[in-house]
Order: structure tokens, then sequence, then C-alpha cells
């Protein structure tokens, strides 16, 4: 609502609408490392609802993507994982031996990893 008070035309917002459970990250990397399922925040369809709430009505747009990622060794796989998992769990030597023991089981013959992303990314605009 700060944004939208702030704004002296239109407002936009992208964001992902893939749930998050069903992405690699926080679907299998974050329970196995933390020992716990991944809680999200919240979702597009808050802050939708939070707009209709107070009479705005913005429209909704949902584009779907696919794409892979290639690592190419275990180090960049953990350094690529890692400073995302430090933005929701305390990091340190066992966790990196966790995210180890989770990538070498999934690591290709030839010691790169492959990733495939599947999802929705979504942009919600109003004007104001």
């Amino acid at each position: 609502m700060k944004m939208h008070e702030a704004s002296r035309g239109y407002c936009a917002l992208e964001l992902g609408a893939t749930p998050q459970q069903k992405q690699e990250f926080f679907g299998q990397v974050y329970p196995f490392v933390t020992g716990e399922n991944f809680r999200p925040t919240g979702n597009y369809l808050n802050i939708l609802t939070t707009l209709y709430e107070h009479g705005i009505y913005a429209n909704l747009e949902i584009r779907e993507y696919e794409s892979e990622i290639k690592h190419e060794s275990m180090e960049r796989t953990l350094s690529s994982w890692k400073a995302l998992l430090e933005y929701y769990a305390n990091t340190n030597g066992k966790t990196e031996a966790l995210l180890r023991e989770f990538y070498r089981s999934r690591m290709n013959s030839d010691g790169t990893y492959t990733t495939s992303i599947k999802g929705a990314s979504c942009m919600l605009w109003w004007k104001v």
C-alpha cells in the first residue's frame, strides 16, 4: 500500500507464481539441510487480495517458463545454493557438508550438476 500511495501513475510488481515447494531449493534442498519444510511468507495472491480489499483492481498476467541450469562443478553448485540458503538459515561447516551430500548424489557422471527449472512468474499492475 505504501507503493500505491507513493506512486503518481502506475504501480507494477513482478513476482514468482510457482508454489515454492515445487522448486528444487525450497522443496528439496532447504528441507534436507534444515530438517524442516520451508514455510513461505506469502505469494502474489496475498498481494492481489490486499489490493482488492482496498478497492484496487489490479491486472494480472502469468507467464510460464522452463529452463535448465548447468553448474560446471561441485564448488559452483555449492556456492550458488549456499548463497541462497544464507537468506533463510544459518550456514556453517555442517550445512556445507549436507549440501555436498545432497548434490554428490545428484551429480552428472562428468562432475557437473544440471537442474531443470519449470514454473511461472506474474506481473501485477494497476493505475493509481
